[in-house]
């Protein structure tokens, strides 16, 4: 029987980050993942003709974060490149819409539509940033419990209503106006632009289960927008997030931590609701004091746990913990580079953005019908990402990828099987593409396509869920993943919870490996794990 002092299940981002940090912190961790491969739904994988396209995640907010430089990324690896591009809203009967990264820039490009939505949309930027000075102290720490009255988690709250005073009355009541309030109605009450709408709304798309007109999704908008910096990315790890990932395992590995793939832990092990080690797959068994879970809430507990070692209530929160996967993937080896309609992409940045080829709310919410129903939506809803056009390394020279995620799309088919109907979900991603791309279908090689129930078999995530769990009021922050338990802890002495089914949710942010292992690291010094 082997022994170590710390024990990470899964090698995706957050289990990667989560093992730097404890061995930088002097402590010994090991890694075990299931697959050949590390980085999880941001690893980067083999397609034909010597090309390779990021698994599902082609987001890396972890980038932005401090994050990189305190794990000296760059020393163990990581390359980062410029990255132009935005968000591009592109139109069969005409060029579409540009937004670029830059406010001022993208705002430049509305005004050719609408001078009014213009202003409109700089004030928002300018909001969004005063809001991000305020929440990301919040983000970067375990939200305090609800039942708290310790003198310091008094102090963190007032600290915050007091930023938020700072915003101005006027401000104030816009967000709490806003939050509740479903993404058509946000978005109709802040611009008149169809078209803007529609690229915007994109944001919030990612992994819901939910169209535009649903309430509370707004919230999702702003998550995305803050926590996963989507929208705002202007740089890309050479090598996709496989380059990341592989950076961030060097880190670990450099400061102590052990790695060891096709290792997949089949039952964690507790006596008297204490925490005692981990049997492999294989039968090996390995002992250890603390274990943290970068698994899903549901595989943690229900998967990998004895539920007899779990009391029935808190059981049922996670039996009621909602995963229903709505996200597909569609990846494709082409013999050239598109080309959109009438677009003028002389410096390249169209082909380096976010391409949604939406034309307006309504076309989403129809998408969004098609998940309610368990069926296949004709007119999904897609975001096609060609890391080519910025990193040549990720294909053989000649060859270009993209990387096409599929929303509102249901982990489980009514009156069908995804084995029936996985080639259908492929036409109609590429049939949609090929209104706005005409010369897309004769330039394909290649394609892969990737349904939520792969999702669920290939990398084990409840209900093929791409954040491991719905980000909705009831599933974030203080609720993330259940009432009492949003501080990483369990009922199990010794394990943690370091996935993205924990604050501050999904995305290939790092900060949840990032909070967990910090929370393990003070627990430790406390001789309170």
């Amino acid at each position: 029987m082997a022994t170590t002092e710390i024990i990470i299940v899964g090698g995706g981002f957050n289990g990667l980050v989560a093992a730097a940090i404890l061995a930088r912190a002097g402590h010994r961790p090991l890694v075990l993942e299931a697959r050949s491969v590390l980085g999880g739904l941001g690893a980067t994988e083999e397609l034909p003709d010597g090309c390779r396209v990021p698994a599902m995640h082609h987001g890396t907010g972890i980038l932005d974060s401090p994050l990189c430089h305190e794990l000296q990324l760059a020393r163990h690896g990581l390359e980062v490149l410029p990255r132009e591009g935005g968000v591009f809203v592109p139109q069969a009967d005409g060029a579409g819409l540009l937004l670029p990264v830059e406010p001022k820039e993208a705002a430049a490009e509305i005004r050719g539509t609408s001078r009014s939505d213009a202003d409109r949309y700089l004030e928002l930027c300018g909001f969004l940033e005063d809001l991000s000075n305020i929440v990301q102290p919040v983000l970067s720490k375990s939200p305090q419990e609800q039942d708290s009255r310790s003198w310091s988690d008094l102090k963190d709250w007032l600290g915050l209503g007091a930023k938020v005073r700072r915003l101005g009355q006027s401000q104030m009541m816009r967000l709490f106006r806003w939050i509740p309030m479903s993404l058509r109605d946000f978005l109709n009450d802040t611009f008149e632009t169809e078209l803007l709408k529609a690229g915007l709304a994109g944001d919030a798309a990612l992994g819901s289960h939910h169209g535009p007109w649903a309430p509370h999704t707004t919230l999702n908008w702003f998550h995305a927008r803050l926590v996963q910096n989507v929208g705002r990315q202007k740089s890309w790890p050479r090598g996709g997030p496989g380059g990341l990932a592989r950076a961030l395992a060097n880190s670990a590995t450099a400061s102590g931590a052990t790695i060891r793939k096709e290792a997949r832990v089949q039952r964690i092990l507790a006596v008297k609701g204490r925490i005692k080690g981990v049997q492999l797959q294989n039968g090996e068994t390995i002992s250890g004091e603390v274990i943290l879970s970068s698994l899903d809430p549901r595989s943690t507990f229900l998967g990998l746990c004895d539920p007899a070692m779990l009391e029935p209530r808190f059981l049922w929160k996670v039996f009621r913990w909602r995963t229903h996967g709505a996200t597909a993937k569609v990846d494709l080896v082409l013999s050239g580079l598109p080309t959109f309609g009438d677009s003028d992409d002389r410096d390249g940045t169209v082909l380096q953005s976010a391409i949604r080829p939406a034309k307006s709310l309504e076309v989403m919410e129809r998408a969004a019908d098609a998940v309610k129903y368990g069926r296949v939506p004709e007119t999904p809803w897609l975001e096609m990402l060609i890391p080519t056009a910025f990193d040549p390394s990720l294909a053989a020279s000649g060859r270009h990828v993209a990387s096409v995620q599929v929303q509102y799309v249901p982990r489980n088919l009514r009156d069908s099987s995804w084995e029936l109907e996985r080639e259908k979900l492929g036409d109609h991603v590429v049939s949609t593409l090929a209104r706005v791309c005409p010369d897309l279908v004769g330039k394909i090689v290649h394609r892969r396509v990737t349904t939520p129930e792969d999702l669920e078999r290939r990398y084990g995530v409840s209900g093929g869920h791409v954040f491991h769990g719905e980000h909705a009021p009831d599933q974030l922050f203080f609720f993330r993943p259940f009432v009492g338990y949003a501080n990483y802890q369990t009922p199990l002495k010794g394990l943690y919870l370091c996935g993205a089914g924990t604050h501050p949710g999904g995305g290939l942010t790092g900060l949840p490996g990032q909070i967990a292992a910090r929370r393990v690291v003070a627990d430790i010094i406390r001789g309170d794990t």
